[in-house]
């Protein structure tokens, strides 16, 4: 597609090419960086796939969602199940997607309850036991004190390394009794994907290898 594109914007004619006056990437820029903002087909594919994958993981109760949990990961979080030979070519493509930027996650946190301390998406630490007897569910649940809505601060400065423990100890705990976690994109305010957004980084990210690897 993009060398279609890219025929119809030099003029190209059947047998015939035209002199390109510009590099392909440069035309491609965002046009606040004095591009055409003509956009690449690949990361937008992407960027647009990604948009599936945080529809599910954000409305866990809608019929896309209840579907796809029941074929392809029923015992599993969308975050945890990785894409199978013979999966639907759609799913593969919504879990294979590759850049860290469309699936990184933060955390909103409610009573902890639905997430397992091994959760993907979830902080990792090598200092983690999950045998030891103050893991009454192995989730974040343990880290919270419910009495007084906050953070085990001792626990899990003892649990995680120093950045980890100051990641955590900043995230929001919900007031709301019952409220269950969400992960939001990492990289919107208000934590709902945009495929815009999330296409303008790809460029980025892409540029800067291309870049290094010219390097």
């Amino acid at each position: 597609m993009d060398s279609i594109v890219r025929a119809f914007w030099w003029g190209h004619e059947s047998g015939e090419r035209k002199l390109h006056m510009l590099n392909w990437d440069k035309i491609c820029h965002l046009r606040r960086y004095r591009g055409h903002g003509i956009k690449k087909f690949h990361p937008m594919n992407q960027a647009m796939l990604a948009k599936q994958y945080w529809r599910i993981n954000q409305n866990p109760k809608s019929l896309l969602a209840r579907t796809y949990k029941a074929k392809y990961h029923p015992s599993r979080s969308i975050q945890e199940q990785s894409a199978k030979p013979r999966h639907s070519w759609f799913w593969k493509n919504i879990r294979s997607h590759g850049s860290k930027v469309l699936r990184e996650g933060k955390w909103c946190v409610g009573d902890g309850i639905n997430s397992p301390l091994t959760h993907p998406n979830w902080f990792h630490s090598p200092n983690l036991d999950l045998n030891n007897l103050r893991f009454l569910t192995s989730t974040v649940r343990d880290l919270i004190d419910h009495n007084t809505k906050s953070w085990k601060v001792d626990m899990i400065r003892n649990i995680y390394p120093y950045q980890q423990a100051m990641e955590i100890l900043q995230l929001p705990i919900s007031t709301a009794g019952s409220a269950q976690e969400q992960v939001l994109w990492k990289y919107a305010k208000n934590g709902v994907y945009q495929v815009k957004l999330a296409y303008e980084l790809l460029l980025k990210e892409w540029e800067g290898t291309s870049h290094n690897a010219q390097d």
